[in-house]
């Protein structure tokens, strides 16, 4: 505008910057094709700005929830509501369709754990289909995570005296566990939805609830039981601690693995009291050439126990080694370190084995039989017509078995003991894998 201010020499003209604060505006964030600034007009819903779900949202939006984030008063304090996209879409201006307010934010999350480049984009242009990719690499960009961090972080900085924080976790079978904010007017629907929805398996009938109840002089905590089901309406409060549970015995990756001389060698899913003996009937027993004496089982859960009292061992060993490099006198010389190479390999030689007697199983001792567990692993290998010899004799090898033929014939066959051979502590190991004193194995295996 015009002024009739006549300026003089020596005044001083000063232009004050303009607000960057844009007003009568709401934002757009998430995967959405056009994300921003966009303006408000009184009486505008989520329909006018993400009326196609095609055209606006990007292929990796998660279309079961929208997040609207508003302003409740003048210290810029939010309330956290949720709708649902496809409703909004499908029924403009109805109650589905909600009502926007001036700095409202409107957040479209994606969906968890999928990558927008690897969805599958049908365009009737390859230039349209080429744009859209280039759309969804840049709304990787911003995670899940980053859309809702922000949020929790300004709920939980905004409680205070009076003003309990406006946020609840989840626990269990959801693909993103975590704290999220507490939606008005929103039950467990919503928060399951925020938390990515259900895993495969997760048991809906019943939701454990852990409640903190404030009173004048302390807290008490009740667990409270809640449904999944289309007809729950049950009301979450600040700091509910939600945990879903996957169904009782629920595992359906669980398997092991038989390979070798059985009929049907591969992966077999595990059942309820899978045993080997039920296993080996489900691979249609053992071929002609199998020798079952000789089967070989490694158990998953016997490996890692191994490996992990191992690992304390060595931990324990490195201890000792650094308390004596503590205390040693100077010029006594470096402890001898535990390499790292020689660990490793010493872990990797503990792989589980468990000796099994399959003969006796197979005639149906119950005590003999084991019960199967995720990652087992059972090798039925060829008959091998052999005895090896090892040890101190003069000429140590393998000896085909002859029926009749003692444990000293062998040992005659691998030119006799050494003189420093001990005779009473002689032993062997059987097909299976037992060891035993060579006079306890006399009658089974000569």
């Amino acid at each position: 505008p015009k002024s009739d201010v006549l300026l003089q020499d020596g005044d001083l003209l000063i232009a004050n910057e303009g607000t960057t604060q844009l007003a009568n505006a709401i934002e757009l964030k998430g995967s959405l094709v056009r994300p921003g600034v966009y303006a408000f007009s009184e009486g505008a819903r989520a329909s006018d700005y993400l009326g196609s779900i095609d055209k606006d949202l990007l292929p990796n939006a998660d279309l079961e929830i929208g997040l609207i984030v508003r302003r409740i008063n003048a210290r810029l304090d939010i309330e956290v509501l949720a709708f649902d996209l496809v409703a909004a879409a499908q029924s403009p201006g109805s109650a589905l369709d909600p009502e926007l307010q001036v700095f409202d934010q409107v957040i479209i999350l994606p969906i968890p754990n999928i990558k927008g480049a690897d969805l599958t984009l049908v365009a009737g242009d390859a230039g349209i289909a080429k744009s859209r990719d280039a759309e969804v690499e840049a709304g990787q960009e911003v995670s899940r995570a980053d859309l809702i961090a922000p949020i929790v972080d300004k709920l939980r900085d905004q409680a205070g005296a009076g003003q309990s924080v406006a946020l609840v976790s989840v626990q269990g079978a959801v693909k993103e566990p975590g704290e999220y904010p507490l939606i008005r007017a929103g039950g467990l629907s919503f928060l399951v939805q925020l938390a990515g929805g259900l895993e495969d398996g997760a048991y809906l009938k019943e939701v454990e609830v852990r409640r903190i109840n404030a009173l004048e002089d302390g807290a008490s905590v009740e667990i409270l039981n809640a449904s999944l089901n289309s007809e729950s309406t049950f009301a979450l409060q600040s700091r509910d601690v939600v945990r879903i549970n996957f169904l009782p015995d629920w595992n359906p990756d669980a398997a092991v693995e038989i390979l070798g001389e059985v009929r049907f060698p591969g992966l077999y899913a595990l059942r309820d009291g899978e045993t080997i003996g039920s296993l080996l009937n489900r691979a249609g027993g053992f071929s002609s050439e199998a020798f079952p004496e000789a089967t070989r089982f490694t158990s998953k859960a016997t490996k890692d126990q191994q490996q992990a009292s191992a690992r304390r061992l060595i931990e324990r060993f490195q201890r000792e080694q650094a308390s004596r490099r503590s205390v040693s006198q100077a010029g006594e010389g470096p402890a001898v370190a535990t390499d790292a190479d020689y660990t490793e390999s010493l872990l990797a030689s503990f792989q589980g084995r468990l000796v099994v007697d399959v003969p006796r199983i197979l005639a149906g001792d119950a005590s003999a039989d084991v019960l199967l567990q995720d990652g087992d692993e059972l090798i039925v290998p060829k008959l091998v017509e052999s005895i090896t010899v090892a040890g101190e004799v003069y000429e140590p090898g393998s000896f085909r078995f002859e029926s009749g033929l003692a444990s000293t014939d062998y040992l005659e066959l691998a030119a006799g003991l050494t003189k420093r051979a001990r005779k009473k502590d002689i032993y062997v190991i059987e097909p299976n894998g037992a060891v035993v004193p060579l006079e306890n194995s006399k009658r089974q295996l000569f």
